[in-house]
């Protein structure tokens, strides 16, 4: 007897030993943005069964964000940010990750604006060193 063979997700046709091709977006597009966030999520936050990602509700988080004037790079701290921050306070287990990440985008947004305002580009000196 000839042993099943599992084609479940094989599409009509296709061979089922060739791996299929994934098209990952680079770029600056909404959908790069979520591959972004899905590969920089910690790996204890993403292996829950219910962390999986919901593209159209980032989608139209970034969305929301590129009206209001972000950059992508701005975008990608913001990102950043908050896997640091669920890094050291993990979320319940019962919260996927882009869940907590939409709930809390203004307070992201408004650290991003916040270390936007300090001129980094020209150095000052103490006062108090110079007066020796």
């Amino acid at each position: 007897m000839k042993k099943q063979i599992d084609d479940w997700g094989t599409g009509l046709g296709a061979d089922p030993d060739r791996q299929p091709e994934i098209h990952i977006p680079k770029g600056n597009s909404r959908s790069a943005l979520v591959y972004f966030f899905r590969d920089n999520m910690p790996t204890e936050a993403m292996d829950r069964i219910t962390a999986t990602v919901n593209a159209p509700a980032l989608m139209k988080g970034f969305a929301k964000l590129t009206q209001r004037g972000f950059t992508v790079d701005q975008i990608h701290a913001m990102i950043m940010a908050f896997a640091r921050d669920i890094t050291r306070r993990p979320l319940p287990v019962e919260v996927a990750p882009w869940r907590a990440f939409l709930a809390n985008l203004d307070k992201y947004a408004k650290d991003a604006t916040k270390h936007e305002d300090t001129d980094t580009t020209t150095p000052s000196i103490d006062p108090r060193l110079s007066e020796a």
